[in-house]
């Protein structure tokens, strides 16, 4: 096996000091690409992407909140019936995402 190994080791070592003994000084100069950036797509500032909430996101966050916090509503109210209000609130949440508003309640 470690011969196996060794060879393929060899071989995959060897292809980039082969691919750069056949390259010549006058291709590498002559790119006109000088940076990696060159081959990036140009950057969209002012966007975001973000992945769906699901209920199931939702209600594991819902498991992880502290009892001992204060609320409005009380945190075991809101475990007890996470199931209900996991899929209302996500598909909520998802909606003010597509349409670019967020609740100021919520910030």
């Amino acid at each position: 096996r470690r011969v196996i190994s060794n060879k393929f080791n060899e071989y995959y070592n060897s292809i980039a000091s082969k691919l750069n003994d056949t390259l010549t000084d006058s291709l590498i100069t002559e790119s006109k690409f000088s940076s990696f950036e060159d081959f990036l797509a140009p950057s969209v500032s002012n966007s975001i992407y973000l992945e769906e909430c699901t209920p199931s996101e939702l209600m594991e966050s819902i498991s992880d909140l502290d009892s001992n916090k204060a609320s409005n509503i009380p945190i075991r109210v809101v475990r007890k019936y996470a199931h209900v209000i996991a899929p209302i609130v996500s598909q909520y949440f998802n909606l003010r995402m597509k349409n670019g508003t967020f609740p100021d309640v919520l910030k």
